[in-house]
């Protein structure tokens, strides 16, 4: 497994359970490193880095989906020897998807949960003029009107020179990317949207369940496109909850089976 791809805060000695998490556009593993020892016990935390941030910083960002996930396919398949959940917000969430499509393209072990996060449905068109290609002033505006990326980042222009080319690749991805196939995944699928989220309305979330075997459960939170962010507390009490759901009833199917077989 390569190290620049996932970092694993708080490793975990033969998980029941992993959890792996996507940034959102711009993002990287800081998001969720404040989750990892706050899980139940048996789950391990594992952060997605895709190249151009932190560690990875010095490859280019990926600026288009098959690509992104072509090459994520082949270093994530060696954390998929036990049970997981695919987690994403934003943009982070349709990585996830189109992840998951290709896993079940290549028959490998699927989820046992799929969270999605401040994200319209991967077939969703956008109607939206594209931002990843506006001139300079224009696009960091655009970033601050989403309110993802701190001020003091955006004020800095030396550091801003650095990050532009994987802001811009990011959003290349979440402007240009639609799903188009079709797709029936098995596993439980949880969709979370903030309450203020201009950009994701409540009313769409209900729409990722079209892919899933199992209606989808949408979950609502107080907050703007970040909620998952600036409403992290309870963002988190309900991961845990659901992780810890899955684990009861994983406990309880292990303890039937052992019954049966006697």
């Amino acid at each position: 497994m390569s190290s620049h791809w996932f970092f694993v805060p708080h490793k975990v000695h033969s998980p029941h359970l992993r959890l792996i998490c996507f940034p959102y556009a711009g993002g990287g593993v800081r998001t969720y490193l404040p989750w990892a020892t706050q899980l139940p016990p048996g789950i391990e935390l594992i952060a997605v880095q895709p190249p151009g941030r932190g560690s990875f910083m010095e490859s280019p960002a990926y600026n288009n989906m098959p690509e992104l996930v072509g090459a994520l396919l082949l270093q994530i398949l060696p954390l998929l020897d036990r049970p997981y959940v695919l987690l994403g917000h934003s943009l982070g969430s349709r990585v996830a998807f189109e992840l998951l499509y290709q896993l079940q393209q290549q028959k490998q072990r699927l989820p046992e949960m799929f969270i999605a996060s401040g994200s319209n449905s991967p077939d969703t068109i956008r109607v939206k003029t594209p931002i990843y290609s506006l001139p300079e002033a224009d696009f960091i505006a655009e970033l601050q009107r989403l309110n993802g990326t701190p001020a003091e980042i955006l004020a800095n222009e030396e550091l801003m020179a650095y990050l532009l080319p994987l802001l811009r690749a990011d959003f290349q991805i979440a402007d240009t990317y639609s799903f188009t196939g079709t797709a029936s995944f098995p596993c439980q699928l949880h969709v979370m949207g903030g309450g203020d989220d201009n950009d994701v309305p409540l009313s769409s979330l209900s729409h990722w369940g079209q892919f899933f075997t199992k209606p989808a459960e949408v979950h609502t939170f107080a907050g703007g496109h970040f909620f998952i962010e600036s409403h992290q507390n309870v963002v988190l009490a309900l991961i845990k909850q659901l992780l810890q759901n899955w684990l009861s009833g994983a406990i309880q199917a292990h303890s039937h089976d052992k019954r049966v077989a006697v």
